[in-house]
């Protein structure tokens, strides 16, 4: 049974918890990176991995949450090598190849491009691929835009399993400000695997958290906290939950879900303060007080009812369409900070961002004036715009390039969700690539052509459309 089918299967899954405070125990230094030990000291790091399995983890992450070339230039490949290969002897059922954050912040909130991030992600997917792990989990993300360069960079070099996890406040929002629900949204819009929380708190804590990404959620839905808050005691760090407490307060998040019909965790784990003693509190608790499986409800849709699951990219467009009833997303757009739901409701769009008939914007898009633009943008916001509309189509200019840096910096002054809106096949793919969230793409008509350029770039990005109600025989005479 591969790691799919067993998400399928719809029984409760066990991730390990955490490394580092089991690698300090062990006696690793102030300063030096965990990831050496896969060289250096790889007997210490199977002891932590044979102990959350004999613990009961399903799942053993390797060692490699700060694995990439930025901080270990070549020797990457081989510390990722090392570190699934240890993982693999501990007799685990999976191994999760560990991926994390660069370190660097993105631009619009810093300097580090999207593109350079997805490069970084991409040499460890690969190495992580070359390593045989079983899956990738991407986590303690707290920007979503570098979070979507790593899916991206997993979607487009591998075929495996992915799971998507950032850490959040008790208000739902990461520091960055990433919103639980737009993000969530996002992510299941890219085909992950699994999404969900981890880090940051304490499991009472996050209960507001995980609701939350449940109500979202197409996918199932993983939980790693802490052990509580940190404190400093004898000039050490430690948690003040016990393990059954840890266990008590996961358990009450699963009976909150399940009461209120949002039955999704599937996927249950620790971070920094927890270890193999919390881990098998957990297994104890959950399987005694929920059974072996997920509610019925949410069992079937994993089993081939409604849910969706994890959708896989092609150029045929007729792979991206579903009968109505098979259809569970709510119809909504999103920024990372703000998401507008409109499912029967009626959303305002700004469309003052476009040059046709505007001398000005135009002179702005040549110009690549984007003060104005983002004053422009602004003021539709103030005035009560949900969603902007975005279009840079004028000849003799690159669409592409300037599309992207006016998405890039819209998204950095305006938290509002952006609707983009180009016929150039390839301004729509890097636009939508770089965006921040689930746009909206507009102006999709009926005609075979059209839906051939678009409608993968959307199925790929998880972007919603706006149909024109015209083909090629232009617009029909009834609506039947």
């Amino acid at each position: 049974m591969n790691f799919r089918d067993a998400l399928r299967s719809g029984k409760y899954l066990f991730f390990d918890g955490g490394m580092g405070t089991m690698l300090q125990a062990a006696g690793l230094e102030p300063g030096t990176l965990p990831e050496e030990w896969n060289l250096s000291e790889p007997d210490k790091i199977l002891n932590v991995h044979r102990a959350y399995v004999e613990a009961g983890s399903d799942i053993v992450t390797a060692n490699t949450f700060g694995a990439n070339s930025a901080k270990f230039g070549d020797r990457t490949a081989a510390l990722i090598r090392a570190g699934v290969e240890i993982a693999r002897k501990s007799g685990a059922r999976f191994v999760a190849q560990d991926i994390g954050p660069t370190g660097k912040m993105l631009k619009p909130l810093g300097e580090f491009e999207f593109d350079a991030a997805y490069e970084l992600y991409k040499e460890q997917v690969i190495a992580g691929n070359e390593a045989g792990t079983d899956l990738f989990i991407i986590e303690t993300m707290t920007d979503l835009l570098e979070m979507k360069a790593a899916v991206l960079a997993v979607k487009e070099n591998s075929d495996l399993p992915v799971i998507a996890t950032l850490s959040y406040e008790k208000n739902c929002r990461t520091f960055l400000g990433a919103h639980a629900a737009a993000a969530t949204a996002t992510l299941c819009g890219l085909g992950v695997d699994a999404v969900g929380v981890n880090c940051s708190l304490g499991p009472a804590d996050l209960s507001d958290v995980v609701a939350e990404i449940c109500r979202y959620s197409e996918v199932p839905v993983i939980v790693q906290a802490n052990a509580g808050l940190p404190q400093t005691v004898d000039g050490k760090c430690v948690y003040d939950l016990t393990p059954a407490e840890y266990a008590r307060d996961l358990c009450a998040i699963l009976d909150r879900c399940r009461n209120e019909g949002i039955d999704k965790v599937q996927l249950i784990g620790g971070c920094c303060g927890t270890n193999p003693d919390f881990i098998r509190e957990v297994v104890r608790r959950v399987t005694a007080s929920s059974g072996e499986t997920l509610s019925d409800t949410f069992a079937n849709e994993l089993t081939g009812g409604a849910f969706r699951g994890p959708h896989f990219w092609s150029d045929d467009p007729e792979e991206h369409l579903a009968s109505p009833d098979s259809l569970t997303s709510h119809a909504l757009v999103c920024s990372a900070r703000e998401l507008v739901d409109y499912d029967n409701k009626t959303a305002v769009v700004g469309e003052r961002l476009n040059p046709t008939g505007k001398k000005r914007i135009s002179a702005a898009l040549r110009e690549q004036d984007f003060d104005l633009l983002l004053a422009e943008g602004i003021r539709e916001f103030e005035c009560g715009a949900q969603i902007l509309d975005v279009n840079a189509g004028l000849p003799d200019i690159d669409e592409a390039g300037v599309l992207v840096r006016l998405i890039t910096e819209l998204q950095g002054a305006c938290p509002l969700p952006l609707q983009i809106d180009t016929s150039d096949t390839a301004a729509l793919e890097a636009a939508v690539r770089h965006y921040n969230g689930k746009p909206i793409i507009n102006s999709v008509n009926g005609k075979e052509e059209n839906m051939k350029a678009v409608l993968p770039i959307a199925a790929k990005y998880g972007a919603a459309l706006i149909c024109l109600t015209l083909d090629e025989n232009g617009i029909p005479d009834k609506a039947e």
